[in-house]
């Protein structure tokens, strides 16, 4: 299984780096790149990754600059949370419905009192997840899961930029160009109906509770989704005040969309965190030549030069974060780490940070 993986992992990016080659000269050959993405000629495994508990090595200390290039901002203490939760959404359905998943559920006593509300698991368009209620921290979680089937491979293949409309409520006319990924607007479309509404009443009957959006992978590429609906939804019911309850933390996140997307993204301002461990390679695709641009803000776990571990935020508007300074000349072919997207890396690089009192720490580069 793991050598068939590599070999279609390999046969994916040699035939993208060669479509690079020749879209950066001739546009028509889009066409072509995209005909081969729809009848399966690009063999997408980038996001066919099953987390498991095989730490390669113990977490390194984290080693703040006593002055960054900028300056520091700390998240709001989430950011270890927000990825266990999001490592949970692997669990079975029914391990979920008693909050049973093992170290994702019982590494930390706050997250342990955590009580599910309802998960989804759909065959195809892939897509599970869960809704739980965490009455200790007064916070309301989603979650996605990534990719942990085959048949999510099939989605993932689906590289076509669609009109975003198609796939969540309503769009504002001066954004009717936003385009996402199909195969990731599909997903959220099917799982939508199973906690859209539940999510909204839950808010309603929590009004001071925090709402957090998670996933990992292609879990993370519908939390974005989520979010952009939900907070999108409350400017035009008028409810703007309400953005502030709703908090984004995605680990390992693909591109998702085009430009007008991610101008879309921005304009509804939900807070989020768009994290990235070291030489991680799925933030690298869909590749950039095909349209696809990241969304703010990117907070980039690098390492520091010393054996030890730093947080950037890289929140540049001309270029979100995908600059050598933050996205470590991360490519397709070279430079990257499948490793590194993993869960449990996710887990470890976070744990060995450190937090420290109201957030984890991050030096700022804009």
């Amino acid at each position: 299984m793991l050598l068939s993986k590599l070999l279609v992992a390999l046969t994916f990016l040699t035939l993208v780096a060669s479509g690079r080659r020749k879209a950066t000269h001739h546009a028509a050959e889009f066409d072509d790149i995209r005909a081969a993405v729809r009848n399966g000629t690009l063999a997408a495994a980038y996001l066919a990754i099953v987390p498991d508990s095989d730490l390669r090595e113990g977490p390194k200390q984290a080693n703040i600059a006593a002055t960054p290039s900028a300056s520091v901002a700390k998240d709001d203490g989430q950011l270890l949370n927000m990825i266990l939760y999001s490592a949970a959404a692997y669990s079975d359905s029914d391990e979920l419905a008693y909050w049973a998943c093992g170290e994702y559920c019982n590494t930390d006593p706050m997250v342990n009192a955590t009580r599910v509300v309802t998960t989804w698991d759909i065959i195809y368009p892939t897509s599970s997840g869960y809704l739980a209620v965490n009455d200790a921290l007064e916070n309301i979680i989603i979650a996605f899961r990534g990719t942990a089937i085959d048949l999510s491979v099939l989605i993932d293949l689906q590289f076509e930029l669609k009109g975003l409309s198609e796939f969540i409520g309503s769009v504002p006319s001066s954004y009717a160009g936003a385009q996402v990924h199909s195969g990731f607007g599909q997903a959220f479309q099917a799982s939508r109906p199973r906690h859209y509404d539940r999510l909204r009443d839950l808010m309603s009957q929590h009004p001071s509770y925090k709402v957090y959006i998670t996933g990992h992978s292609f879990g993370a590429a519908q939390a974005a989704l989520c979010a952009l609906d939900l907070g999108n939804t409350l400017k035009q019911n008028g409810q703007v005040d309400q953005l502030s309850r709703v908090t984004v933390y995605t680990y390992g996140e693909p591109r998702v969309g085009n430009q007008e997307f991610e101008d879309f993204y921005t304009s509804v301002g939900v807070e989020t965190y768009r994290v990235v461990n070291q030489k991680d390679i799925v933030p690298a695709v869909p590749p950039r030549f095909l349209e696809y641009v990241h969304h703010k803000k990117r907070y980039w776990m690098a390492e520091d030069g010393t054996g030890g571990y730093v947080i950037k935020l890289c929140d540049a508007a001309e270029t979100n974060g995908e600059d050598s300074v933050c996205f470590g000349d991360v490519g397709l072919l070279t430079n990257n780490n499948i490793d590194d997207h993993r869960s449990d890396n996710y887990i470890m690089v976070i744990k060995g940070l450190g937090k420290t009192a109201g957030g984890y720490i991050a030096e700022v580069y804009k």
